[in-house]
Parts: C-alpha cells; structure tokens; sequence
C-alpha cells in the first residue's frame, strides 16, 4: 500500500487509540498538516536506524552557487519539490579542492562559521552551514572558493515515493509528531 496525506492521518489516528491515547475526530485536520514534517523526519530517522546507504534513496546533489566563500541554500530549502535539509549535508565538493588525495574535491565539515576563522591544515578546503548559508574555506581563506560548489543532501520524499519497507517509520514518524496532540487515556 502506498500512503497518500489522508491514509497516512488515518492510520495515525488508529493507531493513537491503540497506544493508548483518546484522539478526538476534529484531530485528523491536524494531522493531515504533520505529513510535511514527517516527510522530512523520515530521511534522518533512515539514516540512524538503516544507515547511509539506505538514506541515499532520499538524497541528491544541490549545485549552490558561491560568491567570495559563501552561497545561499535559500533556492535549495524553499524548493516546493524535494527541498534540502540542511541539517542533514553529507558533502560538499568543489572542483578547486581536487587534488591528488583529494579526487573528489571534498571539503570538511566544522560546527560554525566561526570555527572556519581557526587556523586549519591547509591539507584540506572545509564548510560550514548556518543561517541557511554555506560557508567555505579554502588555505586559511574564506573567499578563495567561488563558482559551484555540489551538495549532497537529503530531502524530504513525496509520499507517494516512499519506499514501501520505509512507510512504518512514516508512521512513527506521525506518531511522535503526534503524541504531543492528544490525551493519555
């Protein structure tokens, strides 16, 4: 069975009562809103429970476009199909970063922005995310990189495309959304 927004509230309706919970009827509408968050939960809930290769079925590649180091996700996440998830970038390329240990042209990930303002190993390029911006550095320099940088990232699926092994963890992804809706019985 492939869920469309209303099976996927239903169920989760059905599935409360089982837990447990006392959900009302008018509380469908609201579920039916949770489906977009679940949507995006799904990819990261794969990937610590199935792991990176099977998460790789909800990701792609992002082509940002960089100016003196840094570029905007911004035409990535507002994206009304397939939208990034920044939270869950698992590279960054760009074709300046090749060299011979290095054939991809990877770059490292540090926690901030500011912690690419450290002195790092000229060895290697790195990134950071924040503020839906991503941040570069190449040899101890934040605007060395420009051009397209390539991100591979999750999004979150149409729910018509989610992996019929995956719709479970759909389900308990609406669940957990949910559970903060309704009573204890």
């Amino acid at each position: 069975m492939s869920y469309t927004v209303e099976t996927l509230a239903n169920d989760t309706f059905e599935r409360l009562g089982v837990l447990g919970r006392k959900p009302h009827p008018s509380l469908i509408p609201r579920l039916i809103t949770l489906v977009p968050s679940a949507l995006r939960l799904l990819p990261i809930k794969i990937r610590e429970r199935l792991g990176s290769a099977e998460a790789e079925l909800y990701r792609k590649d992002f082509e940002v476009d960089l100016e003196d180091g840094a570029g905007s996700l911004a035409t990535h996440t507002d994206l009304t199909s397939e939208p990034m998830i920044p939270s869950d970038i698992v590279k960054v390329t760009h074709p300046d970063c090749v060299t011979e240990s290095n054939a991809e042209g990877k770059l490292r990930r540090v926690g901030s922005s500011s912690g690419l303002d450290l002195y790092r190993s000229l060895e290697y390029a790195y990134f950071a995310i924040e503020d839906n911006t991503l941040y570069t550095m190449k040899d101890n320099d934040r605007t060395t990189l420009g051009d397209t940088a390539t991100v591979r990232a999750a999004f979150p699926p149409a729910i018509g495309s989610v992996k019929f092994s995956h719709e479970p963890m759909l389900l308990e992804c609406m669940i957990e959304l949910a559970l903060p809706l309704t009573p204890n019985a």
